[in-house]
């Protein structure tokens, strides 16, 4: 009696070859996924030479700018007499130590209105050349804030309006201010922190 031959089926043709195919995919995938990220950083390091760039020539504008603006403030410092930083006429800056500040209590006053009945409130500090000055000041101060409180009543409206004004009251209060204490320079700037007209 013969025995059926026993067949043993072999493996399918397509298992080895999925199992290569899906590796082929992942190692596509990651590969896809590098370069992306390369360009990505490429990209990135790119705009940022390229912000860099047109930064540079803003900030040297900017600085530019920020030059004249310095120049006009010395210019108004210079017409007023007064110290601080200033620019010399070859572009070079001259450095001035300023003096120690007196702030004196907010002032507040009616000023010249036909019309109506108008209120002014100043706050002003005074800029003393140095610290002998400063206790000079402080002696003097009730005779000081009465000189200003007498200007400042006697202001119309239009006195108040525009820098120029402004600008003008502080040189005339920097000299009266300078006249109560005896003379000479014992306050070199006079400040406004708070001027409100109402």
């Amino acid at each position: 009696m013969s025995q059926a031959p026993t067949t043993t089926t072999p493996p399918a043709e397509g298992a080895p070859a999925a199992a290569g195919g899906k590796r082929k995919l992942v190692i596509l995938i990651v590969l896809l996924n590098v370069l992306a990220l390369g360009g990505v950083a490429a990209y990135v390091v790119l705009q940022g030479r390229k912000g860099a760039a047109h930064a540079a020539p803003a900030a040297a504008a900017e600085g530019e700018g920020g030059g004249e603006g310095e120049g006009a403030a010395a210019a108004e410092g210079g017409e007023g007499g007064e110290g601080g930083e200033g620019e010399h006429a070859g572009g070079t800056k001259a450095t001035h130590s300023r003096g120690p500040l007196i702030a004196l209590d907010a002032i507040i006053t009616n000023i010249v209105d036909l019309d109506e009945l108008r209120f002014l409130k100043v706050t002003v500090q005074l800029q003393a050349k140095d610290e002998a000055a400063k206790a000079a000041i402080e002696d003097a101060l009730v005779p000081v804030r009465d000189r200003i409180l007498l200007r400042l009543s006697s202001l119309t409206v239009d006195d108040t309006h525009g820098a120029e004004k402004k600008i003008a009251l502080q040189t005339e209060l920097l000299r009266l201010v300078n006249t109560e204490l005896g003379g000479g320079n014992k306050v070199t700037h006079v400040y406004f922190t708070e001027f409100v007209v109402q």
